[in-house]
């Protein structure tokens, strides 16, 4: 096991009427939190200064991003747009692939691949779906099941699509140009891809230290060492609210809002009802009723209604539902962003406190969803500096 902790106080701006100071105790509680759902690694950065870069290992070794690397892919499309290779993220999918200039399919854009409005059928559970020799001629096969911006569905078959769009647009490998426009500048070295059979990259495998460089170049509004590696213009519209059903998401990365209101009440179990939720579950739901500010409906409680496999088991019977398991109200002012992945690999960024920080967690026999996803990791992060 190795880490470094770096404590570096007091930090002060002639400008600046706060103190960024980081809270040892919050720091403490962080790492414990780590450790204990057993973290593979874990990097925090203040004003672009390492305060702790922790490893299970006596190095960090790269492991899968999952969903984080939708978060890159969105950094991508930004460039190609400042390139010249795309429009703009009104360009339709078909002037990259002809086969879907005719009917609903040519109605796709870029933007509805990168908001998850596109309409792709899709089923994240669909495990052959991901064994597909071309993950890229797959989507290209499969069905528009809902009109293109009119309903949210987050959506990978979609986002492994936008990947071929990407490497149409630049004509090299979608993994080269990502390289190219961001690891080399940032210093990105420890990683590894995945493809599928047809040479689509379908996974990319790296560590905490190297994905809190990304976090810290969108806390840089696209900069890095005096240099702009992607506008500030569209660091800004990836953060936004990118379509009106999911108020939380942007182009591929999540809003985090300074209050979440959770609610469980009888209109949420109505709601399960017309959906065709089991009755058995709704029933049990009751018992949750409720509201819950910040915090999601705790494990301890979600365990003794619905049992210790409590997160595989409502996955299971809520999707395509999940994860709206209750209704929920965003205040209104965004206090960070983050990139999120299976299992519980994240980005988080929070601006004002200039803070970013990077987890991962390995798929191993030892992990376990209902404990080790770390879902109120950004909830940590936050409380580090004051």
């Amino acid at each position: 096991m190795r880490y470094t902790v770096l404590i570096f106080f007091v930090i002060s701006f002639s400008k600046t009427p706060a103190q960024h100071v980081i809270d040892q105790t919050a720091l403490d509680s962080l790492l414990r939190g780590c450790k204990e759902s057993h973290s593979e690694s874990l990097t925090v950065l203040l004003h672009g200064k390492l305060v702790i870069d922790y490893s299970l290992h006596e190095t960090q070794k790269p492991v899968a991003c999952y969903s984080v690397l939708k978060s890159i892919a969105s950094l991508a499309v930004g460039k190609l747009m400042a390139d010249g290779k795309i429009t703009s993220i009104d360009q339709p999918v078909s002037d990259f692939y002809p086969e879907w200039k005719q009917g609903i399919t040519k109605e796709v854009t870029i933007k509805h691949l990168l908001n998850h409005t596109s309409g792709l059928e899709f089923d994240e559970r669909d495990i052959d779906f991901y064994k597909s020799n071309d993950l890229v001629r797959s989507a290209l096969s499969s069905k528009i099941v809902d009109t293109p911006g009119t309903k949210f569905l987050y959506n990978t078959k979609a986002f492994l699509l936008l990947l071929g769009v990407i490497g149409k647009a630049t004509g090299i490998k979608t993994d080269k140009f990502i390289e190219q426009s961001f690891f080399i500048p940032l210093g990105i070295k420890n990683y590894k891809w995945d493809y599928d059979a047809a040479g689509n990259v379908k996974e990319l495998f790296s560590s905490s230290f190297e994905l809190v460089k990304i976090g810290q170049l969108v806390l840089n509004g696209g900069s890095w060492k005096g240099r702009q590696l992607i506008s500030k213009d569209w660091i800004n519209k990836l953060v936004q609210p990118s379509q009106p059903f999911v108020p939380d998401n942007g182009f591929l990365w999540w809003l985090i809002p300074e209050t979440i209101v959770y609610i469980v009440d009888d209109a949420l179990l109505e709601e399960f009802k017309k959906a065709g939720i089991k009755q058995d579950i709704i029933d049990r739901f009751k018992l949750l009723k409720g509201e819950y500010v910040n915090v999601n409906i705790s494990p301890d409680k979600l365990k003794t209604v619905f049992g210790e496999d409590w997160q595989s088991f409502l996955n299971k019977e809520f999707y395509p539902y999940f994860p709206v398991r209750s209704r929920r109200k965003y205040g209104s002012r965004i206090i960070g962003y983050k990139a999120e992945g299976y299992l519980g690999q994240y980005i988080v960024i929070y601006p004002e406190k200039k803070l970013v920080a990077a987890r991962m967690v390995n798929n191993t026999d030892q992990y376990k969803i209902e404990t080790d996803e770390m879902l109120d990791f950004p909830a940590y992060v936050y409380k580090l500096v004051k």
